[in-house]
């Protein structure tokens, strides 16, 4: 017993000394709670339940990327770069513990769908690594209409859109619709009872905007 006891020490010592040796190796600033968990535990927590209380039991979502996931709002804006939103990048990695979730964009050619990936990859939202929107669930368009297609092929109980065509276009057929408003544009869907509308879609969830 005294042996297997100093052997279980003596491979902790070894491992402890590992990890020092790795972390002394990591620039001063570049690791934190934060940037391993996303956020801050209480925010975590606020943000988690906001999520989990305003989906309502959804198990999946479809979320059209730009002017919801991204400061630009048209393919061709997203020809020259695409600029993920902060604020809404926190809610959806919420939304992905909590449902199914896809990212649908409508992009001019393969630059913009490079664009818009790398802007994903880049802000740590889609990848392989845990807590992140696995790569084939982002999904590629390059029309509205083929957005509506694909929409209603993946049968979500919950579509979030930047584009009031598209709200249009699918409120016949979802359960529920969000609006993600462009500044200075009315909600689509006005009536309908499957339809509401944001400013963002953070502040759908109750959270404030960057």
């Amino acid at each position: 017993m005294e042996q297997a006891l100093k052997e279980l020490r003596n491979l902790t010592n070894s491992l402890l000394s590992r990890v020092s040796a790795a972390l002394a190796e990591v620039p001063a600033g570049t690791l934190s709670l934060t940037g391993v968990l996303g956020c801050v535990y209480p925010d975590c927590s606020r943000l988690a339940s906001a999520v989990r209380t305003q989906l309502g039991g959804v198990r999946s979502v479809t979320i059209s990327a730009p002017g919801v996931l991204l400061q630009e709002w048209t393919p061709s804006d997203l020809q020259d770069a695409a600029t993920l939103r902060a604020d809404a990048a926190g809610v959806v990695r919420e939304m992905s513990r909590a449902a199914n979730v896809y990212i649908i964009a409508h992009v001019v050619d393969d630059i913009g769908e490079a664009t818009v990936r790398g802007a994903l990859e880049a802000g740590e939202l889609v990848g392989n690594a845990p807590g992140r929107i696995k790569p084939h669930r982002v999904l590629f368009c390059s029309t509205l209409e083929g957005k509506v297609s694909i929409v209603r092929q993946l049968e979500p109980e919950l579509h979030i859109d930047g584009h009031a065509a598209t709200i249009e276009g699918l409120k016949r057929f979802m359960p529920q619709l969000v609006h993600v408003t462009q500044p200075g544009t009315a909600a689509a869907g006005a009536g309908s009872p499957n339809v509401g509308s944001a400013a963002t879609l953070a502040s759908l969830f109750g959270q404030s905007s960057s």
